[in-house]
């Protein structure tokens, strides 16, 4: 049974890296695309309020984020200082499947 918990630990992880790159690329994507900020002039670490984005962007590209992934994010996630592409991804990483806070998915 150890090695039929580890190889499903080892799924589990490989999934949620999986996750982890898909909402990394496609928030990036939509904030040099709908934000207009030149690739590579910000890194997934940087903050998305040192990028230029403001309270209302932060809010849309969560929705979106959302509508995609199927979670949600606290207000508190999203207006704390830290807040980044690489913290986004690992909370949706980390709730596929099933979120309970904030931010419900809406149509554009």
């Amino acid at each position: 049974m150890g090695v039929a918990n580890s190889n499903l630990r080892a799924a589990e992880k490989g999934a949620a890296d999986d996750v982890f790159e898909s909402v990394l690329n496609f928030s990036r994507e939509l904030v040099e695309q709908e934000e207009k900020v030149l690739p590579g002039q910000f890194s997934a670490d940087t903050s998305l309020f040192e990028i230029g984005l403001d309270s209302l962007q932060i809010i849309s590209l969560a929705r979106r984020l959302g509508r995609r992934f199927g979670v949600r994010f606290t207000m508190r996630e999203l207006m704390a200082p830290e807040v980044s592409l690489a913290v986004l991804a690992e909370l949706t990483a980390s709730r596929q499947g099933g979120a309970e806070t904030a931010v419900p998915p809406q149509g554009d």
